[in-house]
């Protein structure tokens, strides 16, 4: 075998190697993004089940403790539970990163309207309350496109204003307190995200080192 031919297996078995992981990441982003989408889902429309039939503040509850169940798991998971023969698939980082943020989001809209049925929150709108569920879903995703303004999503989705006002409005003279709900889904999304991200795309050898000179401290 000449050195061409050997640099033509060479070249064609890097090929396939990049291929198989090129489709391994996206199978993995798909597929991760659509099982915490499923999550989200089952918890917003689980949510709104107990308003309707255990008391809104069963949900609220509940809401709670899987925000704050959320915002514990989502930083915990690091790089390495993402390692394959392959290596690290970068696209499973992304569809947690993005389903984490899903998940946020919808919650967020349970217990909104939760707080909504407690007479703690007015948004404006005229549909039922399943409806009003749908777009409270909406107006925190746009939110959290809000949040990377480089890219423009919501701009790019035709989606320049969100679909419910979640901002304080002021209400005989004085602002509600829906903005601090609002305020607190940003601020959660921002720090807990930004966490998930430094850490999953952050060496294990420095994220090692990182928590070797915290513990010498």
């Amino acid at each position: 075998m000449t050195q061409t031919d050997r640099d033509g297996v060479l070249s064609r078995a890097w090929l396939k190697r990049q291929t198989s992981r090129l489709g391994l990441n996206v199978i993995a982003f798909l597929v991760i993004t659509a099982c915490l989408g499923f999550v989200a889902a089952l918890a917003r429309n689980g949510l709104m089940w107990l308003v309707m039939n255990a008391g809104a503040g069963v949900a609220l509850f509940v809401g709670v403790l899987f925000a704050a169940a959320t915002v514990i798991v989502l930083p915990g998971i690091g790089r390495e539970d993402f390692k394959g023969t392959h290596g690290v698939l970068t696209g499973a980082l992304m569809g947690f990163a993005a389903g984490g943020a899903v998940l946020l989001a919808y919650t967020f809209a349970g217990l909104s309207a939760a707080m909504s049925s407690l007479g703690w929150v007015t948004y404006v709108t005229n549909k039922p309350p399943a409806d009003m569920l749908i777009d409270l879903s909406e107006t925190y995703m746009w939110h959290v496109y809000d949040l990377i303004p480089s890219l423009e999503i919501n701009r790019a989705l035709g989606q320049d204003m969100p679909r419910i006002v979640l901002e304080s409005v002021v209400v005989n003279g004085a602002p509600d307190q829906k903005g601090l709900l609002l305020l607190t889904f940003r601020i959660v999304v921002a720090l807990v995200l930004f966490r998930t991200v430094v850490r999953l795309f952050t060496p294990p050898e420095k994220e090692a080192n990182a928590a070797r000179a915290t513990s010498e401290v």
